[in-house]
């Protein structure tokens, strides 16, 4: 009797411990393979959307045009991701300037390509 009790104690606390453990881990793991291998310069996902191919993350880095692709782009140590225009005066200012940036907004994944909609634009200071 005292056998079953204690292992219904220890069944109760592992399947806790299981439940707090799972709780607290970072949503990166939980987002679809295609965001944790394909932006590999996002620093955190804000949102996992419900469609399979879309995100919300939170990149670093430095804005650039890309000839090729005709389009502004997203670089940083890792990799580049193109960017969805949303103004653009500032994304060619911030270009020229050569200034890293933090940008929120939506991933989204395509068959051979991955665009960025841009929900925030920031300049970061870099003499803080």
């Amino acid at each position: 009797m005292i056998r079953r009790i204690l292992s219904i104690l220890l069944t109760t606390k592992l399947n806790i411990l299981t439940i707090v453990i799972l709780s607290c881990t970072p949503s990166i793991l939980h987002a679809n393979p295609i965001f944790s291998r394909g932006i590999t310069n996002a620093y955190s996902l804000v949102e996992k959307n419900s469609f399979s191919n879309r995100a919300e993350v939170i990149l670093f880095g430095k804005i650039s045009w890309d000839k090729k692709s005709d389009h502004y782009v997203l670089i940083d140590e890792t990799g580049l991701v193109y960017l969805s225009p949303k103004d653009e005066s500032e994304l060619k200012n911030l270009s020229r300037s050569g200034n890293q940036v933090k940008i929120i907004g939506i991933v989204n994944k395509k068959s051979k390509a991955m665009s960025l909609e841009i929900l925030d634009l920031q300049k970061i200071n870099q003499n803080i």
